[in-house]
């Protein structure tokens, strides 16, 4: 049953890419980024789980939050390829696990978002790449993260 689940987001995601490259504008790309990105760190516990509601009040992601909840879904899918723990590992010596207390430093925020903003498919690109890796970076200010 997870396997057809899987493949069905699989699909789902390959419908979403040719919408995206025709229809969907670059806030909307932004917020699918954004919140694909949160759900995977949140997943590997790298960052605080909240509510939709708070996310958005932090991030100004989209009008209503219910907007928000297709991106949570899909971000396994559409990071695959890509193991957030393992990528803290090999650019950051270290992984990141949240606790309440403290963020990432501002540089190591930096170092791991422009490896991220490297990584993006090309069809989920809605800026150049500064301000793209200053928004992951500001994903990791709006959730807390701490060294372990």
């Amino acid at each position: 049953m997870k396997k057809f689940i899987h493949i069905c987001k699989y699909l789902v995601v390959l419908s979403l890419i040719s919408i995206f490259r025709i229809v969907v504008p670059n806030k909307g790309k932004k917020m699918m980024y954004i919140v694909s990105i949160y759900s995977q760190l949140v997943q590997d516990k790298i960052l605080e789980a909240t509510t939709l509601d708070k996310l958005n009040m932090k991030l100004n992601l989209a009008c209503q939050p219910e907007a928000l909840q297709l991106p949570m879904e899909l971000g396994e899918v559409i990071w695959k390829d890509i193991s957030f723990k393992d990528l803290f590992k090999e650019e950051l010596g270290q992984y990141y696990h949240y606790d309440g207390t403290h963020c990432i430093p501002f540089t190591e925020a930096q170092i791991i978002s422009a490896k991220i903003v490297e990584r993006t498919p090309k069809w989920l690109r809605y800026d150049n790449k500064s301000n793209m890796v200053r928004d992951v970076a500001t994903l990791f200010y709006a959730a807390s993260a701490r060294p372990i």
